[in-house]
């Protein structure tokens, strides 16, 4: 699967429709709590303790990150760690996008679970670009390690974060042989719960799986009459998952 670079042709004119609202790419924060399974701001996060949140907190400031801004760029000195409170980001390397990040992901926790524990001065190995303007939790690196050494819940949590992004991607470069509508599928299957709590863009998917709107627009349009998929107004739903899995190995001559 090949993630192409998010243009600003691509972040000014994607647009959706949420209950008659009209919304810039997936969400504005503002209005994030009109998407079932999005976090509103100052909330905690899916899948983190209560007292744990309060705890990182209480070490942490939350931070705006406007719509295009790069909160980090690749190469450049990590200073701090964000665990994302709502919206969602884009994680690059070079012009390939290799994952998107949403409420309750962190980004950079893991550089400082292992060897690295401890250190400062670490390059980012990836760009982190809002795709929607939205809200992270900033935890300087002292104050996260320091917390670290405290909870191994939150480490845990960072560990298993950084897994499943690593899975996806491993899975993404596996599925380099497949058709363009596996690859569709296979995507639609590992997001299935952000795709269906947000409204992406055809034009986005398209960039993600490496084809073109028009082979989007047509593909969903065969799986929706087939009932594989139904649309709804805050996204996609999958209903027939063995179908869409059986796509996925489908190999290309």
């Amino acid at each position: 699967m090949h993630y192409g670079s998010l243009t600003k042709y691509d972040l000014d004119h994607s647009e959706a429709k949420v209950s008659g609202l009209k919304l810039t790419e997936m969400a504005h924060s503002e209005l994030v709590t009109l998407i079932k399974g999005q976090t509103a701001s100052r909330e905690t996060p899916s899948g983190i303790d209560t007292a744990l949140w309060r705890e990182l907190c209480g070490r942490g400031r939350y931070r705006t990150v406007p719509l295009r801004h790069i909160l980090i760029d690749q190469g450049e000195s990590l200073t701090a760690v964000w665990i994302i409170t709502n919206g969602l980001l884009s994680i690059s390397k070079g012009d390939v996008i290799m994952d998107l990040a949403i409420s309750g992901d962190s980004i950079a926790g893991a550089l400082f679970t292992g060897s690295t524990a401890g250190s400062h001065n670490i390059p980012s190995p990836i760009s982190v670009q809002a795709v929607i303007r939205s809200e992270v939790l900033e935890i300087t690196i002292d104050a996260f390690q320091e917390l670290l050494t405290q909870s191994i819940e939150l480490r845990n949590i960072i560990q298993k974060n950084f897994q499943k992004r690593m899975m996806f991607i491993q899975n993404c470069r596996a599925s380099s042989m497949l058709s363009a509508q596996g690859r569709l599928a296979q995507f639609l299957l590992a997001k299935k719960e952000l795709i269906k709590n947000t409204p992406l863009t055809r034009r986005l998917m398209g960039k993600i799986v490496g084809t073109t709107t028009e082979t989007v627009i047509r593909t969903l349009s065969i799986w929706e009459k087939a009932g594989w998929i139904i649309k709804t107004d805050r996204g996609l739903e999958i209903i027939h998952q063995k179908e869409l899995e059986g796509l996925c190995s489908v190999k290309t001559e």
